[in-house]
């Protein structure tokens, strides 16, 4: 074996991304999703479930870091948002540039006129409440992205028994193979989180 080739039981595995293909795919799941409620409290749970995914895909956030988002962390001014260090595996803050592509979300999601800040945020200081709390558990987030979108969407494809990359993993969060390839795609900020 030369110096160059790889043995991959001894190498930690890159994150993958999702493709654009999959991004929309995942909306569309979204906004012709059936688990909802078929009124404002369903319309409004389905923009913040939109707004929360695009939040963690166009910002690269884990779960937590995106759940425990507040209002007072955007600057809409200079399009930035602020990352409570608290909230991540470094500590460290950081400040992120708010992408075009999310600000779109962003906005049809905090529409008071559409849905208004007393009603469903009930004063609650964070980005994404749930019904019951402040602010939604990174492991509600992670079921509804398993349940709500990864499965209706058929990007889900449950951990392999026995796989030397899910050992010890018992909410991986893998990606159905694409065609041709002999490889799981993970979204590592679900699994690792």
């Amino acid at each position: 074996m030369d110096n160059h080739t790889l043995l991959y039981e001894d190498t930690k595995k890159l994150p993958e991304v999702f493709t654009k293909s999959d991004i929309n795919k995942m909306i569309i799941t979204l906004e012709t999703s059936p688990d909802y409620l078929q009124n404002i409290w369903g319309d409004w749970m389905r923009a913040r479930d939109k707004a929360l995914m695009m939040t963690i895909y166009a910002l690269a956030l884990r779960p937590k870091e995106a759940c425990k988002l507040k209002f007072e962390d955007f600057d809409l001014r200079a399009l930035t948002v602020h990352i409570n260090g608290e909230n991540n595996k470094t500590g460290k803050d950081r400040v992120l540039p708010i992408p075009d592509e999310l600000g779109k979300h962003l906005r049809d999601y905090l529409n008071t006129k559409k849905f208004p800040r007393e009603m469903f945020w009930k004063g609650s200081p964070y980005l994404f409440p749930s019904y019951e709390n402040n602010f939604m558990s990174p492991g509600r987030w992670k079921h509804i992205f398993r349940e709500k979108i990864l499965k209706p969407a058929g990007l889900w494809l449950p951990p392999e028994e026995g796989s030397t990359v899910t050992k010890g993993r018992s909410s991986s969060w893998n990606i159905k193979k694409r065609k041709g390839e002999k490889k799981h795609f993970y979204l590592w900020n679900f699994a690792s989180s």
